[in-house]
């Protein structure tokens, strides 16, 4: 049980608190398998992606900003 000692820093009850975690054992948990499916799906020659701006106007519409 932890008690509370109002002559306590903030800094020195953070500190304490780091160090407790840090000492504790680690435990740790096995992580399922993650796979993201991707589709090749090129680039439009149309658009210049060099300028934001215009790629904006025209995902956005012209009256976006």
């Amino acid at each position: 049980a932890q008690e509370s000692d109002p002559a306590k820093s903030l800094k020195q009850i953070v500190n304490e608190a780091l160090r407790r975690g840090l000492r504790s054992p680690k435990i740790t948990e096995k992580r399922r398998e993650f796979k993201l499916i991707t589709y090749p799906i090129g680039l439009r020659k149309d658009l210049n992606f060099d300028n934001i701006e215009e790629l904006l106007d025209i995902i956005e519409g012209q009256n976006r900003k």
